[in-house]
């Protein structure tokens, strides 16, 4: 009987020691911690909380091919290139021609990165003169959304966060975007800048939760990383 009531205490006092929604399996955050940020995008509010590499690598990211040739070969026919010219075709008829430009007066050279068919939404980085960006197609609609960086997709579907990273030159924007999805079409709810340190890879493993490599400058301005769960409030 004694046992039996130590291990219940047990279980109690743990259960009082961290903070976890009932509807997601996301690393516990212990009682007492302090966040080392707090992220606001739009009415979205983020803690971040410390975490080591070992937890942040036990959750996979998006694996892009870095061939084009290989992943045009994918989508059988629906996106081409052509020349300079990457072709997209949509459900609906319509064709979104992204088109590289090299003249004295710009330069834009796009990349197809694959599909993203939880959303069912094409991807595209472009590299500028002096800076890049990355472009969402609607495989639907053909209709484009502009963002700072590949998306990671909340596992509801409902959300999806986007980064991007310069902690010096200042050439593409330094922290996040967050758009809803609504019947098929991403709306944005919100972006922010960072302050001290730039999102690296990201994942969007539950309803509540996002992790990030955090990264920053250390010493002699050389980048480090270390990584981040951010709880959505």
């Amino acid at each position: 009987m004694h046992s039996c009531w130590s291990g219940l205490l047990i279980t109690v006092l743990l259960g009082g020691c961290v903070h976890r929604h009932a509807d997601d399996n996301s690393i516990p955050v212990q009682s007492g911690r302090l966040p080392v940020d707090t992220v606001v995008i739009g009415k979205h509010t983020l803690l971040a909380y410390t975490i080591d590499k070992a937890t942040f690598d036990r959750y996979p990211l998006r694996q892009a091919d870095t061939s084009e040739v290989r992943l045009l070969a994918q989508e059988n026919g629906r996106v081409k290139r052509k020349g300079d010219t990457l072709i997209f075709n949509a459900a609906n008829g319509h064709r979104t021609l992204l088109i590289d430009q090299n003249t004295a007066e710009t330069t834009a050279d796009y990349t197809f990165d694959g599909n993203f068919p939880f959303i069912q939404y094409w991807g595209t980085s472009v590299a500028y003169d002096e800076s890049g960006g990355y472009i969402l197609i609607s495989q639907q609609t053909g209709d484009t959304v502009h963002c700072w960086g590949p998306p990671a997709v909340a596992p509801d579907k409902k959300h999806l966060i986007c980064g991007s990273m310069d902690l010096m030159a200042g050439f593409v924007d330094n922290g996040f975007q967050i758009f809803s999805i609504q019947n098929g079409k991403l709306k944005l709810d919100g972006q922010t800048e960072l302050e001290g340190w730039g999102p690296g890879d990201i994942k969007w493993i539950d309803k509540h939760t996002i992790l990030v490599e955090y990264i920053y400058l250390g010493e002699n301005s050389n980048t480090e990383s270390k990584y981040v769960q951010m709880r959505l409030q």
